[in-house]
């Protein structure tokens, strides 16, 4: 959906101009919500699956996001500047950390997150559904478009925020639903408050490691990366048998 992308370049821009910490956050919030609204608009122009088509136009949106990321970057970089303390807090902020969290930050997560949550709880069942036509969908009394909107704001509200406040942490979002999935089933109306809190479990756990491994903290989004991408394989393996049989 380019979320990741999108906040990459709000936050290379905010360091760019060098707004600080706070205006880096809101940069990034407002860099993943444009991407995805890029993303959604881009998918709406072109007829065909809906789902294969809001893919397509968030790799294409992603790629254009972070090519000007890049760009932005090289730019402050060029000229031996990389000990610059703008470049050194971005590249810290793109790995990953939940060190520098404080209250008020703590408290626009869960305000946030709990709503959308609580939004996405109520529509969990049509989940379901949802993997079916948008017209069985809707003739079982479920208006496929709407749906899929209201779960895509609510969904890119939680990424963003997630990441405006403590980075890039990947992987997470692609382990921990394949996993949760593996020990309950693919009904939603279990599988989305279960992938919640394995979520959750496999953050804090991560961060145990990021801290206590070394003498000094591993970025945290480096771990998941390490942990998550040989898990990914091994759920894949996993799954791939399952529909093999």
């Amino acid at each position: 959906m380019g979320v990741s992308a999108g906040a990459s370049l709000g936050a290379v821009i905010a360091a760019a101009l060098d707004w600080g910490r706070s205006a880096a956050s809101v940069m990034a919030f407002a860099g993943a919500l444009l991407a995805v609204a890029l993303t959604y608009l881009v998918s709406r122009v072109f007829k065909g699956n809906p789902t294969i088509l809001l893919v397509l136009a968030g790799t294409v949106v992603g790629s254009l996001f972070s090519g000007v990321f890049t760009w932005v970057q090289y730019t402050l970089a060029k000229d031996g500047n990389w000990q610059d303390g703008r470049i050194l807090n971005l590249l810290f902020w793109l790995m990953g950390s939940l060190a520098d969290i404080e209250a008020a930050d703590l408290i626009q997560l869960v305000v946030v997150i709990g709503v959308c949550y609580g939004v996405i709880h109520r529509m969990r069942w049509k989940l379901n559904l949802l993997s079916l036509s948008d017209e069985e969908a809707q003739a079982l009394g479920v208006d496929a478009g709407r749906t899929r909107l209201c779960l895509i704001v609510c969904s890119t509200l939680i990424a963003a925020i997630s990441a405006a406040t403590c980075g890039m942490i990947g992987w997470i979002g692609l382990v921990v639903p394949q996993m949760a999935r593996l020990i309950i089933g693919p009904d939603n109306r279990k599988l989305v408050p279960c992938s919640f809190l394995i979520g959750g479990i496999f953050l804090i756990a991560c961060d145990i490691i990021s801290r206590a491994l070394l003498i000094y903290e591993i970025p945290i989004g480096i771990v998941t990366t390490i942990i998550g991408t040989p898990v990914f394989l091994f759920l894949l393996v996993r799954l791939n048998k399952g529909w093999a049989e």
